[in-house]
């Protein structure tokens, strides 16, 4: 996740550079994505019992124990509660049609 940010970020700027885009724009991508749980918030939100188990399930594609998902839900309530974060959406894509669903809930 971190890295195809960082990589979107890179070719944003490159592209700002190409096209001569305001200066304004261009320190507005300086922020992009500067606020994920990524790799950096997973040293320090998660232990390493977790963040193993984590990376486990994204290089084999099995799920995650009811215990890791609950474990990784709390770091990242944490971390999104630390940075001003009061609610959160769940934006989903139903298989049965083509509207997109969203929940949104509260802390």
């Amino acid at each position: 996740m971190l890295r195809a940010s960082t990589m979107a970020t890179a070719a944003m700027r490159a592209a700002v550079t190409r096209t001569g885009a305001c200066a304004a724009s261009s320190s507005a991508l300086q922020n992009y994505a500067s606020q994920v749980f990524g790799e950096k918030a997973e040293a320090t939100y998660l232990n390493s019992q977790t963040r193993d188990a984590l990376a486990a399930a994204r290089r084999t594609g099995k799920p995650l124990t009811k215990g890791v998902a609950n474990e990784v839900a709390e770091g990242m309530r944490r971390w999104a509660s630390e940075r001003g974060a009061v609610s959160f959406a769940h934006l989903f894509y139903p298989m049965r049609g083509r509207v997109p669903g969203e929940k949104h809930d509260s802390f």
